[in-house]
C-alpha cells in the first residue's frame, strides 16, 4: 500500500499502471479521511448547520 509522507515527487512516481492507480486510491482514501475529520471539526467548533439556523 502507497503511504504519502510529503509531497510526490515525479521521480518517485511507479512507473506501473496498477501502482500508480493504487497510489491514487490510497491518496483519495487518505483525503475521504481528512474531509470527514474537517467536517466534524467544523461541527464541533460553529455547530451543525440546523442549530446554527435556529
Amino acid at each position: 500500500m502507497y503511504r504519502s509522507i510529503m509531497a510526490v515527487r515525479p521521480d518517485a512516481l511507479p512507473a506501473s499502471p496498477a501502482s500508480l492507480t493504487e497510489m491514487v486510491l490510497a491518496l483519495d482514501a487518505e483525503n475521504e479521511k481528512l474531509r470527514v475529520a474537517m467536517q466534524t471539526l467544523k461541527e464541533i467548533i460553529f455547530g451543525k448547520r440546523s442549530e446554527r439556523l435556529r
